[in-house]
C-alpha cells in the first residue's frame, strides 16, 4: 500500500498552512513550557499526557510527544485524508522540537510566575492562541485530533464528544499525580484557552450561516458540494442599482468547514460578495445541531 504525498493544494495554500503550523504550535509550546508544566498544569491532548508522563518516568517532553504519537500516525496514514495527516505529522514534529528548544534555552528552573491564577490565565491565553491560529486556517494539531478523526470515522462519534473524554481523563489523572487544586486550575486554563482559540477563529464551535452573491453561483456550489457534501439552497435576488437576477446561496456550516467555503468562494469569484453570521439553533426538517 502507498502513500501519495502530492496535494490538492495550491502553493498558496500550502504556504498558509505552514505558516499557520509553525507559528501555532510555537505558542502552544511557550505556553506549556513557561506558563503550565512549571505550575503542575497541563495543556489539552497529547501535550497535555506527555507532560505527566514526563513527571513521573523522567523522558523529557519532546521526546514522549514523538513516541505517543508514533502509533496514531500509523494508525491514521492510511485511514484518514492525507491532508490532514501530513499537516498534522508535521505539527507532531514541529511543537516537539519547540518544545525541547525552548527548554534548553532558558535557564534551569525557569517560570515565568509562580501564581497559579496568572498562570493558568495567561497559560490558558497563549495556547488558546496557538490552537486557534492552527485551526483557523483549517491545519490540525495531530495527537488526539487524529483519534477523535478515527473513532469519528468508525464509529459516527462526534470529535467534540471524543476530545471532551479524552481530555477528561487525562485532567482528572492530573489530579492525582499532581493535586486537585492543581487540577482546578488547569480546567481554568483550558476554559480560558478555548475561549481564546474560539476569538481566534472567528467562533469556531458555532453553527454558521452564509450568504454569498456571485454571478458565479453555480461554480461556486459545486465547488462547495464536492468540498462539503453539504446541502445549499439558492435565493432568488436582485441587484438594487442594476436590477440584475441572480441567485444568491444559502448554506449553514460549522467553523471548521468555513475555512473551505471561504477558500472555495475567493478562488472561484474574488468579486463575490459573502455575509457570515451566528447561529444559535436551527429547527426544521432535515436539519440537525451541527459540531466539530
Amino acid at each position: 500500500m502507498s502513500f501519495n504525498l502530492k496535494l490538492n493544494l495550491d502553493r498558496k495554500d500550502i504556504m498558509r498552512k505552514i505558516f499557520a503550523v509553525v507559528v501555532g504550535n510555537f505558542f502552544c509550546a511557550l505556553a506549556l513550557v513557561i506558563f503550565l508544566k512549571p505550575n503542575h498544569m497541563i495543556p489539552a491532548g497529547v501535550l497535555g499526557m506527555s507532560t505527566l508522563i514526563s513527571y513521573v518516568s523522567g523522558i523529557s517532553i519532546s521526546t514522549l510527544i514523538i513516541l505517543i504519537n508514533l502509533p496514531l500516525i500509523l494508525l491514521g496514514i492510511f485511514k484518514l485524508n492525507k491532508e490532514f495527516m501530513v499537516f498534522s505529522i508535521m505539527s507532531i514534529f514541529i511543537v516537539s522540537f519547540y518544545v525541547s528548544f525552548i527548554t534548553r534555552l532558558l535557564p534551569d528552573g525557569f517560570i515565568m510566575t509562580d501564581n497559579l491564577f496568572l498562570g493558568a490565565v495567561f497559560g490558558g491565553a497563549i495556547n488558546g492562541f496557538g490552537m486557534g491560529l492552527t485551526l483557523r486556517h483549517g491545519t490540525s494539531t495531530g495527537g488526539f485530533d487524529i483519534v477523535a478523526t478515527l473513532i469519528r470515522k468508525s464509529f459516527n462519534m462526534k470529535i467534540g464528544s471524543v476530545l471532551m473524554a479524552i481530555n477528561f481523563v487525562v485532567i482528572t489523572i492530573s489530579g492525582f499525580i499532581f493535586t486537585r487544586e492543581t487540577a482546578m486550575f488547569t480546567l481554568i486554563s483550558l476554559f480560558v484557552g478555548y475561549q481564546v482559540s474560539d476569538r481566534v477563529q472567528l467562533g469556531v464551535g458555532k453553527q454558521k450561516q452564509v450568504i454569498i452573491v456571485s454571478r458565479k453561483y453555480e461554480e461556486i456550489t459545486t465547488e462547495l458540494y464536492k468540498n462539503l457534501h453539504r446541502g445549499m439552497t439558492y435565493m432568488k435576488g436582485e441587484g438594487v442599482y442594476n436590477k440584475e437576477d441572480l441567485n444568491v446561496i444559502f448554506l449553514i456550516c460549522s467553523s471548521r468547514e468555513l475555512v473551505t467555503v471561504r477558500t472555495v468562494v475567493d478562488k472561484v469569484d474574488e468579486h463575490s460578495f459573502m455575509a457570515v453570521s451566528d447561529t444559535s439553533e436551527i429547527l426544521g426538517s432535515g436539519f440537525r445541531r451541527i459540531e466539530i
